[in-house]
């Protein structure tokens, strides 16, 4: 595949911006030991990252554990996990199946892994929490299964597996204390919650003090590019 990677659908998701954001990363990755991103979300910028430089350490962290779960599988997983989500993601999505998951928490990280991309895919606007595509009675225009697209997920599964797995390493924890224990030389890409829309579109949201904390953190830091809505 030669286009870019981003493994959910997430308002203001980075793959389109792809360019602009490497030009301004790519002077300080040359000679640069470690890339981090301590809000990976859809992951496009670190997985464009890591197709560009195959022999930089990659660190990628998100407080959701459902999307942490699922690029701990891509990463650290073992081969039958990996097929294991492979297998539940081939699953046709339908609203008996979205209410099923709804009503059951997962047992373990491979399904959580798939519940985040299940519900990334079929709920509104990407939104883990939301309702489904179509509504619960599917008279909307987007069908639950719509953007759910198994083929191109696994396909796209796959290329990160093998772009990540061997030097990569993945984190759930607060980003703004991965900031401050990442290696001075590290290249950080932030891109956290939004400022205002955060609360409506994120499961794991910013408060105002966390944005301040955010800027303390970089603070002293030389080394990282960021996006702000």
């Amino acid at each position: 595949m030669s286009k870019h990677l981003s493994l959910f659908r997430y308002p203001g998701g980075k793959r389109r911006l792809i360019g602009p954001i490497r030009q301004k990363l790519d002077p300080l990755l040359r000679d640069a030991p470690f890339y981090i991103e301590p809000f990976v979300g859809g992951g496009s910028v670190g997985l464009s990252v890591a197709r560009g430089y195959p022999d930089i350490e990659i660190w990628l962290n998100d407080l959701d554990e459902d999307v942490s779960a699922f690029w701990d599988v891509l990463v650290h997983g073992t081969e039958r996990e990996f097929l294991q989500l492979l297998d539940l993601i081939r699953q046709e999505p339908t609203i008996k199946l979205f209410e099923q998951l709804r009503a059951t928490p997962p047992q373990d990280k491979v399904e959580r892994a798939y519940y985040a991309q299940f519900f990334n895919h079929c709920c509104f606007s990407g939104c883990l929490s939301s309702g489904p595509l179509g509504g619960y009675d599917q008279t909307g225009s987007c069908k639950i299964g719509g953007r759910f697209n198994y083929i191109r997920i696994i396909a796209e599964c796959i290329e990160a597996r093998k772009l990540l797995k061997g030097r990569s390493k993945v984190f759930c924890q607060d980003g703004i204390e991965l900031i401050q224990e990442a290696p001075s030389d590290a290249v950080l890409f932030i891109d956290p919650p939004y400022v205002k829309a955060g609360q409506s579109l994120y499961r794991k949201y910013f408060q105002p003090e966390q944005h301040k904390a955010l800027a303390e953190a970089l603070r002293g830091r030389t080394r990282w590019v960021a996006t702000y809505d």
